[in-house]
């Protein structure tokens, strides 16, 4: 008796061993730390936010020796590394937009926290959409 005793608060020991172990691999199935973790995914969207502002395109066109001179050709083809920069901060600017729109939604922040948050990231995506569209009227 006191044998299956031993043996069932065993078994009950491990099933919740093991529980909290499946639990902690449900919340982190990398297994990595969240430093690295956080590491990854803002290298991980800083390297599509490079793709995106079209550094192939300007690796592949703009090293012509016939646009060292100017900051935005008017061809809709070619794309210099300036361009490329511009294109990189406008995009950055309407990620941080949606990301400080984002923010005003979060139970913590008060109104008129959550107020300012909401009108800023407004702000800045309007900002944001304005250079671009004016980067292509110049193209």
């Amino acid at each position: 008796m006191v044998i299956h005793r031993r043996a069932v608060m065993i078994s009950t020991w491990f099933a919740t061993i093991l529980r909290q172990r499946q639990f902690t691999r449900l919340q982190n199935p990398a297994g990595l730390s969240p430093l690295i973790g956080k590491g990854l995914k803002i290298s991980y969207m800083l390297f599509f936010l490079i793709l995106t502002s079209g550094v192939v395109n300007t690796i592949l066109e703009g090293s012509r020796p016939e646009l060292t001179g100017q900051l935005v050709v008017p061809m809709q083809t070619v794309q210099t590394l300036a361009e490329t920069f511009i294109n990189f901060f406008i995009l950055l600017t309407g990620i941080s937009a949606i990301y400080v729109a984002y923010l005003s939604g979060q139970r913590e922040t008060r109104s008129r926290v959550a107020n300012l948050y909401l009108a800023s990231g407004i702000l800045l995506l309007t900002m944001a959409i304005w250079f671009g569209f004016s980067l292509l009227a110049l193209k």
